[in-house]
């Protein structure tokens, strides 16, 4: 898949919905012209019933898509889409060795633990697990999202390390806060994981993503030490090859 296409899923299908529900409006609008001239054919009952259903469903599709409270409203989708093709083509400027590869919106379940991961990156030095935060973190929500990427950071070295038995595979977590104005400055988080543990998450904003696509673009670089046959893996994930 291409960035974003986790969003793009989502968008398209509450456009969908809303298509629906309008085409039901639609119809139930030809209904009561049937109900004007042939009374004898729709009860009266059925009708208020049916007219109170689309009005319903109507609200409800009208919430979804406009409510800036709703976290998957139209706007912050396509924000959310643009963030996410955004970092995934500064990644894809940065990766030009033979043995990179990068996949995105990630839902294989042995990797993504909730929902999807944005992007996995396969350098010759290490593994990548990148998400992209496109709308503003509250500071008592920050750590949930870290320990998301920890939990995730542990299913992909689990799975690295069933490619490639016997051998430690990098895993390198990043968090990148897309939007405007962040009040976060520090730079690498400490993640606790559900098993436990504890996995370092670096932190990128929308000023400092040229350095994580400089980082990432020395690693791609350097000689090759990372099992070849995770990078394949990864391509495989539904990724791009690259």
């Amino acid at each position: 898949m291409n960035a974003g296409a986790f969003l793009r899923q989502r968008l398209f299908r509450t456009a969908l919905y809303g298509t629906a529900v309008a085409g039901s409006v639609v119809g139930l609008g030809i209904g009561m012209v049937f109900y004007v001239v042939f009374p004898q054919w729709i009860g009266f009952g059925w009708g208020v019933v049916a007219y109170g259903a689309a009005a319903a469903a109507l609200l409800i599709i009208a919430w979804l898509t406009e409510s800036p409270a709703n976290p998957w409203n139209l706007e912050n989708l396509k924000k959310g889409l643009d963030a996410e093709t955004r970092v995934g083509q500064v990644i894809e400027r940065a990766i030009t060795a033979e043995h990179c590869a990068v996949a995105h919106s990630v839902t294989e379940s042995a990797i993504a633990q909730v929902g999807d991961v944005d992007h996995i990156v396969a350098t010759p030095k290490a593994v990548w697990v990148i998400e992209t935060k496109y709308k503003a973190v509250p500071p008592n929500r920050l750590s949930d999202t870290v320990n998301r990427i920890g939990d995730n950071m542990g299913a992909v070295r689990e799975w690295a390390g069933q490619l490639a038995p016997g051998k430690v595979t990098p895993v390198r977590g990043c968090l990148v806060l897309a939007y405007d104005q962040t009040p976060f400055k520090k730079k690498i988080f400490d993640a606790k994981k559900k098993d436990g543990g504890k996995e370092k998450v670096e932190l990128y904003t929308k000023n400092s993503l040229k350095l994580l696509s400089v980082e990432i673009a020395g690693e791609a670089q350097e000689m090759q030490s990372l099992d070849e046959q995770i990078a394949e893996e990864i391509r495989k994930l539904n990724g791009t090859c690259v």
